[in-house]
């Protein structure tokens, strides 16, 4: 009997997802706290035999970490190329996108977020969690074990916090945001359609728009970036060396992985800070921090 077997390859790891993919590959980026391969595995793969994952060697711990199905078989690129019994009748899709979101840029999570929430996510506020007095909650919300949101947090729209997460007091989190795990968001701060990774700490009086923050990353009391040019126009940013249009109206901020970001730091629309990078205090980033 021939096993009905799903081959997904999930080695790619493209430049135009900078800073996001420096450390990772495509797959393993995060939208509404599950990485696209997980996105992937939920909606195509129920019902299937055996889910084969193809990754790159560098890459392997970064995947079995993640929960899967017990279904699912990690094999890496070099195994793969000399195992033959996958390829006679499994589908392969030609990348993660094919069966997920579609995502070309790192900016593209924040439209993935927003056609994602309209048609997948449902309210679902853990037992476990600490939700104080004159708290707001409108829309479809997620909040997850043992997250404490305080006293006079403001929170609409399509909404995802993770477990483990202290928000507040006095904050204001909408449009198509999540937060991952053990994230903390300070007193005053405001969050608009956003996507915020795990062990993130976003200190008191920032704001971030429009803006995709990777894991373990720091942000210093006073953060502001703007995510809206004051003709209006789409935004543009330099990709590998050239000018391009988003195509974005609204942009703010891709900050990567393990970046510490100084107190009071100004960042222009559609910047993007590279992962393990730190910005003095007072900063004003005008340009894309590289590595």
């Amino acid at each position: 009997m021939v096993e009905n077997i799903y081959v997904v390859d999930a080695t790619m790891q493209t430049k135009e997802c900078y800073p996001l993919t420096i450390n990772k590959p495509n797959a393993l980026i995060t939208i509404f706290n599950k990485s696209l391969l997980e996105h992937l595995i939920c909606n195509r793969c129920s019902g299937l035999d055996k889910v084969v994952i193809v990754v790159k060697e560098v890459h392997l711990s970064l995947f079995l970490a993640l929960s899967l199905p017990t279904n699912c078989v990690l094999t890496t690129e070099i195994s793969y190329l000399k195992d033959a019994s996958y390829t006679a009748d499994a589908y392969y899709p030609k990348d993660i996108n094919d069966a997920c979101f579609t995502l070309r840029h790192s900016w593209d999570l924040i439209s993935c977020a927003e056609r994602y929430a309209a048609q997948a996510l449902d309210s679902d506020i853990s037992k476990d969690a600490i939700i104080e007095q004159r708290v707001t909650i409108k829309g479809n919300v997620v909040i997850g074990k043992r997250t404490v949101l305080k006293s006079g947090t403001y929170i609409e729209g399509d909404i995802v916090i993770g477990d483990d997460c202290i928000i507040g007091p006095n904050c204001y989190i909408r449009g198509s945001s999540s937060i991952g795990d053990r994230a903390r968001v300070g007193n005053s701060v405001e969050l608009k359609s956003v996507i915020v990774g795990c062990d993130v700490n976003i200190c008191h009086l920032s704001y971030l728009g429009d803006s995709v923050v990777d894991d373990d990353v720091n942000i210093g009391a006073g953060f502001i970036c703007s995510n809206l040019r004051h003709d209006k126009q789409t935004i543009t940013t330099k990709l590998l060396g050239n000018k391009l249009d988003t195509g974005r109206q609204k942009l703010g901020v891709v900050i990567g992985r393990g970046s510490r970001i100084g107190i009071r730091t100004s960042v222009y629309p559609g910047r993007r800070i590279w992962s393990y990078i730190s910005t003095p205090p007072n900063s004003v980033v005008d340009k894309d921090i590289e590595c």
